[in-house]
């Protein structure tokens, strides 16, 4: 089970930080695209640019603190 409280942490070092702006390439077909296409290239594009697979190690594995 995901412990939500630490990833409101996580989050919180992000969600007023100026220095992190993302910028995502909107498609041009945008309306036509179903909303899980848009989620999804939404994700990947945090997941490729945000080094969320280092922080989210961090928080799985203390020791690595």
């Amino acid at each position: 089970m995901m412990n939500w409280d630490e990833l409101d942490e996580f989050y919180g070092q992000f969600r007023h930080n100026p220095a992190l702006p993302i910028k995502v390439h909107l498609p041009d077909n945008l309306v036509d695209l179903p909303v899980g296409d848009i989620v999804g290239h939404f994700i990947v594009h945090l997941y490729e640019t945000s080094g969320f697979v280092f922080y989210f190690k961090l928080i799985h594995d203390p020791p690595r603190r």
